[in-house]
């Protein structure tokens, strides 16, 4: 296996399953360190992390609420400390409020989360890398909704 990124940092935003998690152990088979953000399951993140302490790399798990801007920028600013460096960036923690078009209005706080994580905690993510990524990282965003609301048919 080729070690392309031996030196580098990473860190995944909601990497305790599903994309961030294949992504968390992509970056550590390719020889970086990656922390992980998990915001409910300690366990999953831990099981993650064990599996790429396995690959050699130096890992962290750390409990941050994606919802909240300022936990967003100081995970970055943690990892940077903690761990040397930041090279990557992936923001890829996200919520979606589910429902049909014409159904039960999800609410107000509902669509206010979803908009806190999906999109104001990743500006203040890229802000708070900005002072810490060195010439040359790398921040990218994964998203798997690009609307306000994503809505279900009854058909």
């Amino acid at each position: 296996m080729h070690h392309d990124l031996d030196g580098k940092v990473a860190l995944v935003t909601g990497g305790s399953r599903g994309i961030g998690a294949a992504v968390a152990r992509a970056l550590a088979g390719a020889g970086a360190d990656v922390a992980i953000t998990y915001l409910n399951s300690r366990q999953a993140a831990e099981n993650v992390a064990a599996e790429m302490r396995a690959t050699g790399a130096r890992t962290r798990s750390v409990r941050a609420d994606q919802a909240d801007p300022a936990a967003a920028a100081a995970v970055v600013r943690q990892v940077a400390d903690e761990l040397g460096r930041l090279d990557i960036l992936v923001n890829n923690a996200a919520v979606a409020v589910l429902g049909p078009i014409d159904g039960a209005d999800p609410g107000d706080a509902a669509l206010d989360r979803q908009i806190r994580v999906n999109y104001t905690s990743i500006v203040a993510a890229i802000r708070a890398a900005a002072h810490v990524l060195p010439d040359g990282g790398r921040i990218i965003n994964i998203g798997a909704c690009s609307v306000i609301a994503c809505c279900r048919s009854r058909a």
